[in-house]
């Protein structure tokens, strides 16, 4: 009897953790997500090919120390990353090397990247 009380405490401990640490990961999400919509920061718009992992864009922006958002609108993802002017061609050339999952091989890349404010 002791044994499955014990096993019952452990359970809900482990799962009250788990619900706490995705908590602090949704708020954290939301504070980047309201600090990316705010007028004063300085955000590129990048539309993401269909058949790209957003996941590897958004790892490879913050393995590089830039923020970025996804979001879903007319039937493709979207990145919104924050960056100042002065990073589009730090932004640009890192997005262009990252590699794609489930591609037909390591090397294929990207292409050339067109952020939305370009024409």
């Amino acid at each position: 009897m002791i044994i499955i009380a014990m096993l019952t405490v452990g359970v809900l401990i482990i799962v009250t953790g788990v619900m706490l640490g995705l908590r602090t990961w949704v708020l954290g999400e939301a504070k980047v997500e309201e600090r990316l919509r705010a007028p004063e920061t300085h955000t590129l718009e990048y539309e993401v090919p269909n058949g790209r992992d957003p996941a590897l864009l958004k790892a490879a922006l913050a393995g590089a120390h830039f923020s970025s958002v996804t979001r879903y609108e007319g039937g493709t993802e979207h990145l919104t990353i924050a960056c100042d002017e002065h990073d589009r061609s730090r932004v640009r050339d890192l997005l262009e090397h990252v590699h794609a999952a489930g591609a037909a091989g390591p090397d294929e890349r990207l292409g050339h990247v067109r952020f939305a404010d370009e024409t």
